[in-house]
């Protein structure tokens, strides 16, 4: 998720679709490491990170058991193993898990869980 974040605030910040942004990070680009360093950092020092320890099977299995995407599987999965029961994003995708509950986030924010997840979205 750290890579949703910063693929995220930097097409955010600048205004770049995400392949420009690629480009740039991968030329090294000085702009957009600064704006990582002094605005993204800080914020994601904010986050508490969630060990994973998911075996390839499983996640296997959950990408045939519910149509997800390997990477939200993983997400799925991870909240799964932490007692995380609600997940607030715009990715309708994870509509599909039936391990976790899929809330639009306003919907999810008002209600104020204790034990939520929210997905910040590429776009």
């Amino acid at each position: 998720m750290v890579d949703e974040v910063i693929y995220g605030y930097l097409r955010l910040a600048t205004g770049l679709s995400s392949k420009r942004v690629r480009q740039l990070l991968a030329k090294r680009n000085s702009k957009l490491i600064e704006l990582i360093k002094n605005d993204v950092e800080p914020v994601l020092k904010l986050f508490i990170a969630l060990p994973i320890a998911l075996g390839p099977q499983e996640v296997i299995e959950f990408i045939a058991r519910y149509g997800l995407m390997p990477a939200d599987s993983i997400i799925a999965l991870t909240c799964r193993q932490h007692g995380i029961d609600t997940i607030a994003t715009f990715d309708e995708d994870f509509r599909k898990s039936r391990s976790i509950l899929w809330k639009g986030r306003e919907k999810a924010w008002n209600e104020r869980r204790s034990r939520m997840l929210i997905i910040i979205d590429q776009r």
